[in-house]
């Protein structure tokens, strides 16, 4: 291969090298040496590219996770409010058969002085007359100031009588309507008992992700 040195020649006896040759000799193993170092690097563990690869994916799983746990909670305490309101309105057809004339009982305002918070004095009539030993609230209920967004509600309407039902003195003091429905607000919007308990009591005025339980 005429007088010219192999690429194997100079690596094998790389001393007799010329200087043009030194030079390739200096490049291969300045390639080599790269090339180890990559491979180097790679068997001590993972690159930051990779790190943050698999940051990112555990991430989005993780959202994913919490995402899902968190409706379920949500679901959970939905469904003890449909159980909570259709407790209390089964001691509701109690009071109503100690009220004459088939009434139910009209309770004052609460403590905000609207009939948003009416629930609270009617939490109290129940469990005074022993029709409810606790009477449930609304599992995300925190606030007594007299404004709450999740609080069960207490409604009636009918021709009006008065002293047909019990009161908390032992007297039959307190007046009574034809008709009642509770509320609670659901945190699933789309539950389908939003639409079913408002077509089952649909001469009650509707107010968006209610659930509804009302007399027959």
């Amino acid at each position: 291969m005429g007088g010219g040195s192999s690429i194997i020649d100079l690596m094998l006896n790389p001393s007799g090298a010329t200087n043009k040759n030194q030079l390739t000799f200096d490049k291969i193993k300045s390639n080599v040496k790269g090339q180890l170092s990559i491979i180097q690097r790679k068997s001590k563990g993972f690159t930051l590219i990779e790190l943050l690869v698999v940051i990112a994916i555990i991430g989005i799983l993780a959202s994913f996770a919490i995402a899902s746990f968190t409706s379920a909670q949500a679901k959970g305490r939905d469904s003890r409010r449909k159980a909570d309101l259709d407790a209390v309105s089964k001691a509701l057809a109690l009071v109503q058969n100690d009220c004459t004339g088939g009434n139910y009982p009209v309770i004052s305002n609460g403590p905000g002085g609207t009939s948003a918070d009416r629930y609270v004095n009617f939490r109290n009539y129940l469990s005074s007359l022993n029709y409810m030993k606790n009477p449930p609230q609304d599992p995300m209920f925190t606030d007594t100031t007299g404004t709450y967004k999740y609080e069960y509600s207490y409604d009636f309407t009918g021709s009006a009588a008065t002293n047909v039902c019990s009161d908390t003195s032992g007297g039959t003091t307190t007046s009574g309507r034809l008709k009642y429905w509770l509320r609670a607000v659901l945190e699933n919007s789309s539950d389908p008992e939003i639409t079913n308990s408002a077509a089952r009591c649909s001469w009650v005025p509707t107010i968006a992700n209610n659930y509804i339980v009302c007399s027959p």
